[in-house]
């Protein structure tokens, strides 16, 4: 009996560890077809190619602004399903360069001001604009002061269930990925 149970947890560690292995180290493998996107705009954010005109904003801004029909140097940084808190990522990143953009656009739809439902899916499963615990920890105890339960849940004892949330996302779990991973 004690020989099976090993057996059980060696093979379900075994799995387990294999599909976090896949979910780290190949995510354009099953990630949501935006992540590409998301991805090279991360990259061109850490190298600071920000040009003389930056674009920030959503899925409006990147299918209605084409850099090259405005003039050279320009750059479009926006993402498709962006939100709020995406634009603060990408500013606070953006002002650590040595170069800074002369101008910035900023163009976010009306119903991203108030809504982040691509805040979990998109902004921490994607992490391309490098939400650190840090981050996420500044964000859920700011949602606390302000009442708001839509990206974290209500709050629980310690606030268990948005911290716990956190560090899972951050870890990639598997079990967080599942969804994504049957659909690639």
């Amino acid at each position: 009996m004690i020989r099976y149970l090993i057996a059980m947890i060696t093979v379900f560690s075994l799995i387990i560890g294999v599909t976090w292995y896949w979910v780290v180290m190949h995510p354009m493998a099953f990630l949501d077809q935006e992540y590409p996107i998301w991805k090279v705009k991360g990259d061109m954010v850490d190298r600071c190619e920000v040009g003389n005109l930056t674009v920030l904003g959503d899925s409006k801004a990147v299918a209605s602004i084409a850099p090259n029909k405005i003039g050279p140097n320009t750059v479009n940084l926006a993402v498709g399903g962006g939100t709020t808190i995406d634009l603060l990522a990408i500013t606070q990143r953006i002002l650590l360069c040595k170069d800074l953009p002369k101008a910035v656009v900023l163009s976010m739809s009306l119903d991203n001001l108030n809504v982040n439902n691509s805040f979990w899916p998109r902004d921490v499963r994607f992490n391309v604009f490098r939400l650190s615990a840090n981050d996420l920890n500044d964000f859920r105890k700011r949602a606390r002061r302000y009442g708001d339960i839509d990206i974290f849940g209500a709050p629980t004892p310690f606030d268990i269930d948005a911290k716990l949330k956190i560090y899972i996302y951050l870890l990639k779990f598997p079990s967080i990925f599942f969804g994504a991973l049957i659909g690639g």
